[in-house]
């Protein structure tokens, strides 16, 4: 029987990992590790999420940050015009 590779990080996200334990009994601190570093993982996806979110939304407001300086520019340009033809 040939040997197949496993991905570990697909594979983490497909077990749902924890252990059958007695009412009474505690978890090692082996297992109290590996939950804090599953809930760690889960963080840091979802900042990374919200980062290309932010980023997306940052890009959308630059855009429009440049398109309102032109029209600011236009604008002080008509202004000057008809203080000109005011005089």
């Amino acid at each position: 029987m040939g040997l197949i590779f496993r991905d570990y990080k697909i594979q983490s996200r497909d077990v749902d990992w924890g252990c059958n334990v007695d009412l009474n009994a505690n978890l090692s601190i082996e297992q109290i590790q590996l939950g804090a570093i599953l809930r760690i993982a889960d963080a840091v996806e979802k900042m990374a999420e919200s980062q290309d979110e932010f980023k997306n939304r940052y890009e959308e407001e630059k855009a429009l940050r440049q398109k309102l300086a032109g029209t600011v520019i236009a604008l002080r340009g008509v202004i000057t015009k008809l203080k000109k033809g005011l005089k």
